[in-house]
């Protein structure tokens, strides 16, 4: 955090309404710059010395007896227009008697219990932060990586584990407040490549294909890799859409975008179009992927 984006929210800190990610950033920022510190204790005092007495101005001692007068003058309604408000005096009270029934009946019914109140706070929580683009504080596959990063942001330390082989491959990590504390929210990515894993499995069963893996251990020795095939065959993309662990994306021939439900697949599913007659069009499709954070999965 810099100097611009903590004097934008110093006054939310004071007050208390900043959520629990940027409180973290400020509250180490101000520890970090002493000019963002000298003017939150600007602040400080600002807020604490419009709270004092000696800013505080007392009523005149005529004001409750204007007020009084006041009300008593209101209070002189003709007798007629007294008795003309009766039929509409019960009108109200049918009214309330009824809007009190409905509440009654309303307050009867059981609640919510607390572990569906939480279980509501988290998918919120998962919600918010799919809507604001704020899925990950760390983003890393490395659960070694992951675990660290928490340190010193919470009072406790979170077990992230490695889910990969059970197709949970994990993304990140994120600060997150729930039940009345901040907690740690680990994102893991499940079965984002279905519909091409099934397509996969089903050609390589239907054409007798059998697949052998050597050495498949070293597929996760690192956290971002270019796995690149000789093509010596059309079966090259159904064996990694079926055989390999985890999750990728594939560097595709941009024409193929053009074919019915295929481009539309390839485009919702976070693939790379690439022009390969243009060397510089590749490597800016490299790019592109880079900064959509694709590459986080590897291609």
């Amino acid at each position: 955090m810099n100097c611009h984006e903590a004097e934008a929210l110093l006054h939310a800190y004071l007050d208390g309404e900043l959520d629990v990610v940027n409180d973290v950033a400020l509250t180490q920022h101000l520890d970090e710059c002493p000019a963002c510190a000298q003017a939150y204790h600007s602040q400080q005092a600002l807020w604490t010395a419009l709270r004092t007495s000696a800013l505080a101005f007392p009523l005149p001692e005529h004001l409750p007896q204007r007020i009084r007068s006041a009300v008593r003058r209101a209070s002189r309604t003709d007798t007629r227009a007294r008795v003309w408000a009766w039929p509409w005096l019960r009108v109200g009270a049918a009214l309330a008697a009824g809007v009190l029934l409905m509440w009654g009946v309303e307050s009867l019914r059981p609640g919510p219990v607390p572990e569906d109140l939480l279980t509501q706070e988290i998918i919120a929580g998962h919600t918010r932060s799919l809507m604001a683009a704020h899925l990950t504080d760390v983003t890393s596959s490395d659960q070694h990586t992951v675990k660290p990063w928490f340190n010193g942001r919470l009072d406790f330390s979170p077990p992230v584990k490695d889910m990969t082989d059970h197709g949970f491959p994990l993304i990140g990590g994120r600060l997150d407040y729930l039940n009345n504390r901040p907690v740690a929210a680990l994102v893991y990515r499940r079965q984002q490549h279905f519909i091409a894993h099934l397509w996969a499995r089903t050609l390589l069963l239907i054409s007798l294909s059998r697949v052998k893996i050597i050495n498949r251990e070293k597929l996760h020795e690192h956290e971002t890799a270019v796995y690149a095939s000789n093509h010596l065959s059309y079966m090259d993309t159904p064996v990694l859409f079926a055989k390999l662990p985890f999750q990728f994306r594939i560097l595709a021939k941009q024409s193929l975008w053009k074919i019915p439900f295929i481009g539309w697949y390839l485009n919702h599913s976070g693939q790379v179009p690439v022009d390969t007659k243009s060397p510089r069009s590749l490597i800016a499709s490299l790019n592109r992927g880079a900064r959509q954070e694709i590459l986080r999965g590897g291609i």
